[in-house]
């Protein structure tokens, strides 16, 4: 079951048509209990349309390759696992993201002494994730098809790294896209000025605190989200801002691409 969730303000009616949720909903995904996901432990939530976990890989995890028609987006966290996208494995270090395109084969591998952690994103519901976990047709191609040539399927947000985007007012930013979803890491150093994380589609997001920690306003009200800290912005809500609070902050903005 997915834990209950914090309504953060009042639905709206948007463009004067039928009354739509509006609400933000906040996980605090540090301290949610973990289950049991195969021999990986998991945490995490769904939306409307879409499903986010922290999982943690025990040494020498090996999953089963697989595919599906959803796209999967994989973020590493902590540890040296690998992600293994149409047979040759993609190193996934902390701040490393990997996208498997709609039915590429992928699976996890973590051959070292050490836990990894990493996050999981699709933009489809995924209730065969949390418990009671129950049955879900996986629905892919007959067979799995091989990554288009000269297609990015992976991206280093290290700070370190190039290819960020700066913004007025300090912040800086970075993406990775697939067909159907896009993550967004925003670099908000201490100070800087507030970003809106809704701008461009009515579509759902979901604003994860990778570090540091977050000041989230909405229509005139605040609110605190410390590390590993899941806000669900549904597509009604706009001019959604995050601003970092007492230290640099780092945070992760998935979105899907279909309104």
């Amino acid at each position: 079951m997915v834990p209950p969730a914090i309504l953060f303000v009042l639905a709206i009616t948007a463009s004067g048509l039928a009354q739509q949720p509006a609400a933000l909903t906040f996980h605090d995904l540090s301290t949610m209990a973990r289950h049991p996901l195969g021999r990986m432990q998991a945490r995490g939530a769904m939306g409307q349309t879409m499903s986010i976990m922290i999982t943690e890989l025990p040494p020498g995890l090996k999953t089963t390759p697989h595919h599906h028609h959803q796209e999967q987006m994989m973020l590493g966290l902590a540890g040296g696992m690998h992600y293994q996208m149409a047979g040759k494995p993609y190193p996934l270090g902390r701040l490393t993201a990997a996208i498997a395109l709609p039915n590429v084969e992928h699976g996890n591998i973590n051959e070292t002494a050490e836990q990894a952690t990493c996050i999981e994103f699709q933009p489809v519901l995924r209730p065969d994730w949390f418990p009671p976990h129950p049955r879900r047709p996986r629905e892919g191609a007959p067979v799995p098809v091989a990554i288009p040539a000269g297609r990015t399927v992976t991206e280093d947000f290290s700070a370190a790294s190039p290819g960020w985007r700066m913004h007025p007012g300090g912040a800086r930013s970075k993406a990775l896209s697939g067909d159907t979803m896009r993550l967004t890491i925003w670099d908000l150093p201490r100070g800087s000025a507030p970003v809106n994380v809704t701008q461009g589609p009515r579509v759902e997001r979901f604003v994860l605190v990778v570090q540091g920690s977050l000041t989230i306003r909405d229509s005139g009200v605040e609110r605190e989200a410390g590390p590993h800290t899941l806000v669900i912005v549904p597509p009604a809500a706009r001019n959604v801002g995050a601003v970092s609070a007492n230290s640099d902050a780092l945070v992760a903005v998935y979105e899907s691409l279909n309104p």
